[in-house]
């Protein structure tokens, strides 16, 4: 932990070793989230099973420091294969605000980064492949981030994807929290599509 301008190990023995799931396949990359919605605190973590499905488990408190010792799961998050189990991409970014929902990139065994999505207001539609980056490096690293600008009322999403040719690119949607529900926003702010930026950027 990084504490007073340093790193120091965290004492192990005041960790909690709740089992989280024993589905991962080992020497696979994990991603996990933890939110805020309707007064309780869910977590996600994201794993490759041993088919190379994307799987997702949970848990939710009452509050952000409790701990979550019971875990459900783990539910497909995506039916598309991961590429090589133990390079295959993975990242997770959430908000309940303007975004209004959990978008999820790996890679796939076509070779490329996928975007799924699970959106808060219409959790009937269920998880859904919302991008694909056929440019991507889909056996290389994937990292999203969440930016809120409180200035201009509104936020960004920027996803860093390794491109074929061995640069990382920055790509970014645009979402207004003044728009009425995530459809509109998928419709009116972001087109559905990520944008590449230009160096610099």
């Amino acid at each position: 932990m990084y504490t007073n301008g340093s790193w120091s190990l965290h004492d192990n023995n005041t960790i909690n070793k709740a089992v989280v799931t024993t589905d991962a396949t080992p020497g696979t990359s994990l991603s996990a989230i933890a939110y805020n919605i309707n007064g309780t605190w869910p977590r996600q973590v994201f794993l490759f099973d041993a088919g190379g499905l994307l799987r997702s488990t949970n848990a939710t408190t009452t509050t952000g420091d409790a701990v979550a010792s019971v875990w459900g799961g783990p539910i497909v998050v995506s039916g598309d294969v991961a590429s090589t189990s133990g390079t295959a991409d993975l990242a997770a970014c959430v908000d309940n605000i303007s975004m209004q929902r959990i978008r999820v990139y790996n890679g796939v065994q076509d070779g490329y980064v996928q975007e799924v999505a699970y959106m808060f207001n219409d959790t009937g539609d269920g998880w859904n492949e919302t991008n694909s980056f056929d440019w991507s490096d889909g056996n290389s690293g994937v990292a999203c981030v969440v930016y809120d600008n409180a200035d201009q009322d509104d936020q960004y999403l920027k996803v860093y994807i390794h491109d074929t040719t061995g640069q990382i690119t920055q790509n970014y949607v645009r979402l207004i929290s003044a728009l009425e529900s995530e459809k509109a926003a998928n419709t009116v702010a972001d087109s559905g599509l990520l944008q590449r930026m230009t160096a610099g950027n």
